[in-house]
């Protein structure tokens, strides 16, 4: 929709907003395994990562996101527009770093 914006309009603003919409969108659900995270496109009856039988759930795996420096590059505290999710030891934390 980006490229069909920029294209059709000359609209360079249009055109970052709809690419911000689809960064901020929930990520489409997948096969996830409950016990590791592994994620995979097509169910399988054993994660090939942890070999747990019957673990797959379809669900939105974890969100991934980007952490950079601040715009400035004067301070070495990274920036963070949403809250990440970090897996750890088969619990998720809300986290800002």
């Amino acid at each position: 929709m980006a490229e069909l914006v920029e294209a059709e309009n000359g609209d360079v603003e249009g055109s970052r907003e709809w690419l911000r919409r689809a960064s901020m969108s929930e990520p489409d659900r997948a096969w996830v395994c409950d016990d590791c995270g592994n994620t995979v496109a097509e169910w399988e009856p054993v994660c090939g990562q942890c070999e747990k039988f019957d673990g797959l759930l379809w669900k939105a795996p974890a969100r991934v996101t980007r952490i950079d420096k601040n715009e400035r590059g004067d301070d070495e505290t990274p920036t963070i527009e949403s809250v990440s999710h970090k897996v750890t030891n088969n619990k998720t934390f809300d986290s800002k770093n």
